[in-house]
């Protein structure tokens, strides 16, 4: 999980925020984040998949291109995430992460002022 806090703190989350989403308490997030959070965080980890309670609360708290673009959003992460772990384990890798580094800053904000960090987090969808 320190790569992924690593890669929280330069995308501009807070130590807090980080905190705050490992352990994904419902007091601690508006109902829609947490039931988004929630079901991707069971779609991931549980090897029964989403329970039926928190699939309901999915699908009544979204719009269906609202649940596409969760599990779109979703699945992109996933791929990255295990693209990013290959490249890291191949005799490549030093070289691949250098070639995409300057990219991946810009997607990121890595690198940025904080003014530029929230920026980018603002022009995401909310």
């Amino acid at each position: 999980m320190r790569a992924h806090s690593a890669f929280g703190r330069n995308a501009g989350l807070s130590l807090e925020e980080i905190r705050r989403l490992r352990k994904l308490e419902l007091d601690e997030f508006e109902d829609r984040e947490y039931v988004a959070l929630k079901w991707v965080r069971d779609f991931l980890t549980r090897p029964d998949g989403v329970p039926e309670d928190v699939e309901e609360r999915f699908t009544s708290a979204f719009t269906p291109s609202e649940q596409l673009y969760v599990k779109t959003a979703m699945k992109c992460m996933f791929c990255i995430n295990l693209l990013m772990n290959a490249i890291q384990r191949s005799k490549y890798g030093v070289r691949l992460l250098s070639i995409l580094e300057k990219p991946l800053a810009r997607v990121t904000g890595a690198g940025k002022s904080a003014s530029r960090k929230k920026a980018l987090a603002a022009s995401r969808p909310a």
